[in-house]
């Protein structure tokens, strides 16, 4: 496809494996898959919220924010720097620091953690490999806090993993354009990662030895699915893969380990999957609307009141639920059964979402492109302060 228009690009910013396709610390009051509860994060998969407020379910708040509040750019020193199309790529937060990282195309990826004022460059440290690709995911590791896998299209490498929070990366050779890596946290080891292609049906990745190797098991996936991108990995036997870019697009689910594959939802699908405090599994279509599983991606049902969604599904640390549409935020605080809009609007269509536990704040990006340079604007990533014990 041509690289300065790339039709799925606008949601790469969200995509991100469960997710988030979330870090993790456990919260009460379900029995969240492990690796994958807490839901924050557009572009940030396994990297849950810390505990809030409410954990054991009851009334979820309204939601209220202070009047004359402003989104306030907090793009600071990316300002001006040369880039591509899908320059600001995506954003991911952590949940047990205070830290947001953001990919920037042809510049690797960078890190705030004083509340985004200030960014620094990752992969600094003695022998990394560079990151060379537009992020599109970032995976947590629930049990080893320093380690996370990173995805990504275009350009060199599709995935990457630390081990120490950032410091230095290892890329896995073999493996480029990739909308989403899923990891088998409920294996010590992590052996088994699938790595789901960007617009393509024709690459499904599964490795069986940490990245080290890879098989492509796309010709197991009905033909028709559309694009094999999404993956979600239950456990070693049970496969979830979101797919797009077909009238046959929808969930469809393996439980031989990715032999067979049936579609249990319809509706292309946005990124990854947000997993909650309960265990309850909110994914977005990547027109509008969305849908909810409450058993661990068995079945699905239409989220309530047609949402209108542009990115991925956020939870607050409260349980409420927000993502982007356009230039609003919708917020939900029934669990997804209704939506409405919140907070003051966007200068421009919101791509990415996540919410900062540390901060208090909600922060949102948008990518800029077209041939040849496309530099970073001052705006393109905004900070909207929400104190949510308060809000």
């Amino acid at each position: 496809m041509n690289l300065a228009a790339p039709a799925r690009l606008r949601s790469a910013g969200p995509l991100l494996a469960l997710l988030a396709s979330l870090g993790c610390v456990v919260s009460t009051g379900g029995d969240p898959l492990p690796g994958y509860e807490g839901g924050n994060g557009g572009g940030n998969p396994q990297g849950g919220n810390q505990g809030g407020g409410n954990q054991g379910g009851g009334n979820i708040p309204d939601a209220k924010i202070p009047t004359g509040s402003a989104w306030v750019p907090v793009t600071a020193n990316l300002t001006g720097m040369d880039s591509v199309c899908g320059n600001i790529a995506a954003l991911s937060v952590r949940s047990d620091r205070d830290m947001i990282i953001v990919g920037v195309a042809t510049h690797g990826l960078w890190a705030s953690t004083d509340g985004a004022t200030m960014w620094t460059p990752l992969g600094q440290g003695a022998g990394s490999a560079v990151v060379g690709n537009r992020m599109t995911a970032i995976v947590y590791d629930p049990d080893h806090p320093d380690t996370f896998w990173e995805s990504g299209i275009y350009d060199e490498g599709g995935i990457y993993r630390t081990t120490d929070n950032g410091a230095t990366f290892v890329s896995f050779a073999g493996t480029r354009h990739h909308d989403l890596v899923a990891v088998d946290f409920t294996d010590p080891e992590r052996k088994t990662l699938l790595a789901g292609s960007h617009e393509d049906g024709s690459r499904l990745l599964r490795s069986t030895d940490g990245g080290r190797t890879w098989t492509n098991i796309a010709d197991k996936v009905p033909k028709e699915a559309g694009s094999t991108s999404l993956p979600v990995i239950i456990d070693n036997r049970t496969y979830l893969l979101g797919t797009y870019n077909s009238d046959m697009a929808g969930i469809y689910r393996s439980t031989d380990a990715g032999e067979t594959w049936t579609r249990i939802s319809s509706g292309g699908m946005l990124g990854p999957p947000t997993i909650g405090y309960d265990g309850t599994m909110f994914w977005a279509h990547d027109r509008s609307g969305g849908v909810r599983s409450m058993d661990k991606g068995a079945t699905w049902t239409e989220l309530g009141n047609n949402p209108q969604m542009g990115t991925r599904v956020v939870e607050l640390p409260d349980h409420r639920l927000i993502s982007v549409w356009d230039r609003r935020i919708q917020i939900s605080t029934d669990r997804g059964a209704t939506w409405r809009n919140f907070g003051p609007t966007l200068a421009w269509e919101g791509k990415a979402i996540v919410y900062s536990t540390y901060r208090k704040a909600i922060y949102v990006s948008h990518f800029g492109c077209g041939n040849g340079s496309v530099p970073i604007e001052a705006d393109q990533i905004v900070r909207l302060d929400f104190d949510y014990t308060k809000g």
